[in-house]
């Protein structure tokens, strides 16, 4: 397989790289040529055409060029192992990409209705693509991303079921803010329905994440500040945390 040899521009025009990227890779050590000829001229081998694929890949993927070649270095899969590794990272590449997707087309539909209230729904692009560019794991406990990616592969939790999660929150935070603004009682029946909504939401999250996510482990979501911010502000967050207290008080 290795017999065949490529002369640096040759093998670049090949893989429609530059000769550039060639020498840099060369340069950094991610990318060494198989041979090199008595005057310095540089061979690629089909060994290295391997690597350079599972290079481009990860790169492609978002991987830094530092971690790509402490991954390859001490990796032992071989090139077929290799390719569906990468397959299934760009399938959730493109799940993440699917995301975005949705947030744009519903942000647009929303800004050409004139429908949206409150924050401006651009902010949920944002918060999407943010939420894509930095994976949840980083700086999470190896043990909680551990039981995580085991309850995912127990109970799945698809991009479909995270949409009709958002709507089924953004229709009772929104009933909770117009009732607010409508001076409705936080006792009365038709708060005291979307505060039973609330609680079950909240308690099919606290059902799925159950074992994984304990008071000690670092807060995920909304913190205070932003909840208030969700609602209105502090004291329409305090008056739908009192809707709240009334609805759990009359459960016991």
């Amino acid at each position: 397989m290795d017999h065949k040899r490529y002369a640096t521009g040759e093998f670049a025009k090949l893989a429609g790289v530059t000769t550039r990227t060639l020498r840099y890779y060369d340069q950094i050590g991610l990318l060494r040529p198989s041979y090199r000829g008595s005057a310095g001229q540089r061979f690629y081998s089909e060994k290295d055409l391997s690597r350079l694929q599972q290079i481009m890949a990860l790169s492609y993927l978002g991987a830094p060029l530092k971690e790509i070649g402490r991954l390859l270095d001490s990796s032992h899969l071989d090139a077929a192992e290799w390719l569906h590794l990468q397959r299934e990272m760009v399938v959730k590449r493109r799940k993440a990409l699917d995301e975005v997707i949705q947030a744009i087309d519903y942000a647009a539909y929303l800004l050409e209705k004139g429908t949206w209230e409150g924050q401006n729904p651009l902010f949920e692009v944002v918060r999407v693509i943010t939420m894509q560019e930095h994976d949840w794991r980083s700086g999470a406990d190896p043990e909680v991303i551990r039981k995580m990616e085991e309850r995912m592969k127990e109970r799945p939790y698809s991009s479909e079921d995270a949409q009709r999660d958002a709507k089924r929150w953004e229709a009772v935070i929104e009933g909770f803010k117009k009732a607010y603004k409508e001076g409705r009682e936080p006792s009365s029946p038709e708060v005291q329905e979307l505060a039973k909504q609330h609680i079950g939401l909240t308690d099919e999250f606290l059902d799925y994440y159950k074992g994984i996510l304990t008071p000690e482990t670092k807060p995920m979501g909304f913190n205070h500040e932003q909840l208030a911010d969700v609602y209105g502000g502090a004291e329409a967050h305090e008056y739908v945390q009192k809707a709240l207290d009334i609805c759990r008080g009359a459960k016991r």
